[in-house]
């Protein structure tokens, strides 16, 4: 597994990942992230620059409970 620091971003970033698996009868509800020209990939790091104070608190949001959300592409 290669590590990747990304310098340009500062020193002081949390790395925040992983994965909430539900079970297959339950039903939530997710917040939902759509960014246009962003393309995620599994297992990789999507630095997020969020601006809106709307997103700014979705996000704010889910790091304080199970750190799961939605992304949806725009379109």
């Amino acid at each position: 597994m290669v590590l990747l620091s990304l310098q340009y971003l500062g020193a002081d970033l949390e790395d925040v990942q992983g994965r909430t698996i539900h079970d297959d009868d339950s039903h939530i509800t997710l917040p939902v992230l759509s960014l246009p020209g962003v393309v995620l990939l599994p297992g990789q790091m999507l630095p997020l620059f969020l601006f809106q104070p709307s997103l700014v608190a979705m996000i704010k949001q889910v790091l304080d409970r199970d750190r799961t959300f939605a992304y949806v592409p725009p379109g």
